[in-house]
């Protein structure tokens, strides 16, 4: 099921950039197929997004229902031997105790859920709408819209159809974060920190069996990583504590390495590649990338047809060499290492789509932090 999904999200996201990069501005009419794949992404994050919510309220029931069984058999053990039962009820209470810390702090990471998809949906919300009334000045198609009138609402309807066929969405939010030097700063710090982190959560969500993990994934690849992170550290809370008899995947040592060293290289040539034939393949290159650490990990091993290895230090080598690359890219960033000479773009609306990852940045560093705190 899960190479089935990747091809699927692979073949959407090759569609949507052979759709809305033909042409650098379409005509009217012209990119009905970025259109349809644009809407097919709302479906689909909201497909994926309840599969998780679902998923999530599922762990929910389990544990409270190992809860009470758990209190069940502490207390007919108790009638049984007095001493023993004792004994067993107090380990079972300190269970109970760390089993209950454990769903507090998923309640916490299902409100920054809550709170990352809100300002989420706030940002691009606020994108598409400033999008369409620049399209609709620019067509002298009116923007009100009174709900007692069929006629305007069937107009309107109509106008929403023209304006993602003739719009080009996808390039629109990339130039966006291209549009200066800062805000391509704050772009680059929340893909690298999204790179990390799907190199940790596929570690992570191999070592204790999260279900459905490909489902996180491919999300990700929709939307931003905040969101995502917050539903899997809700799981994660939910799920067994790990053990030190966890396995983690086969890494193919140098594979991870190697496709992170291709993240941050196309990274770095991203600004250079605007208004030239290579800037889709570059953007390409960039989401399917953030794919791979979970790739590499399902599949690390199926040469030889197991799943599983106990040499933890090699796996952890290749996540520290991953994490490594990206921790100097980033440093040689913050530092100028590198400068590019941007070609400033006159965004006479706010810019949303630098606003959406900055302000993901946030609320993944603030889940991060306090994922390390429950850990302990």
């Amino acid at each position: 099921m899960f190479v089935l999904s990747y091809f699927v999200v692979l073949i959407a996201i090759t569609s949507a950039i052979v759709a809305d990069g033909t042409t650098l501005r379409p005509q009217v009419g012209q990119n009905t197929l970025g259109a349809v794949i644009f809407f097919c992404y709302i479906l689909a994050a909201l497909y994926l997004t309840g599969h998780l919510i679902f998923n999530i309220i599922r762990l929910f029931s389990y544990n409270n229902k190992v809860s009470d069984n758990a209190g069940k058999h502490a207390d007919n053990s108790i009638e049984s031997s007095s001493k023993k039962g004792a004994v067993l009820k107090r380990k079972q209470e300190d269970r109970n105790g760390e089993r209950t810390s454990r769903r507090g702090w998923a309640i916490w990471f299902s409100g920054l859920a809550m709170a990352s998809f809100a300002v989420l949906s706030w940002n691009m919300l606020n994108f598409l709408i400033s999008s369409y009334i620049e399209w609709a000045r620019r067509h002298a198609v009116p923007v009100s819209l009174r709900l007692t009138d069929v006629y305007e609402i069937e107009q309107f309807l109509s106008s929403i159809w023209s304006w993602a066929t003739d719009s080009n969405l996808f390039r629109t939010f990339a130039e966006d974060l291209l549009a200066d030097a800062q805000t391509w700063k704050h772009a680059q710090l929340a893909l690298l920190y999204s790179y990390a982190w799907n190199i940790w959560m596929s570690m992570l969500g191999f070592k204790l069996n999260i279900p459905h993990l490909w489902v996180y994934f491919a999300l990700d690849q929709i939307l931003p990583v905040s969101f995502t992170q917050n539903l899997f550290c809700t799981a994660l809370m939910l799920s067994k504590t790990p053990s030190e008899t966890s396995r983690l995947p086969n890494n193919a040592t140098l594979t991870k390495p190697a496709t992170t060293f291709a993240y941050v290289v196309a990274l770095f040539f991203m600004p250079t590649t605007i208004d030239t034939s290579w800037f889709f393949p570059t953007l390409f290159v960039l989401r399917i990338l953030l794919f791979t650490p979970f790739v590499v990990d399902q599949f690390a091993d199926n040469s030889r047809g197991t799943r599983w290895y106990s040499k933890k230090h090699d796996a952890r080598r290749s996540n520290h060499w991953s994490l490594l690359i990206l921790a100097v890219y980033g440093l040689c960033m913050l530092t100028n290492v590198h400068q590019f000479q941007f070609k400033v773009y006159d965004i006479a609306r706010f810019n949303y789509a630098g606003a959406t990852l900055r302000n993901d940045l946030i609320v993944g560093m603030v889940s991060s932090a306090s994922y390390i705190i429950a850990s302990r």
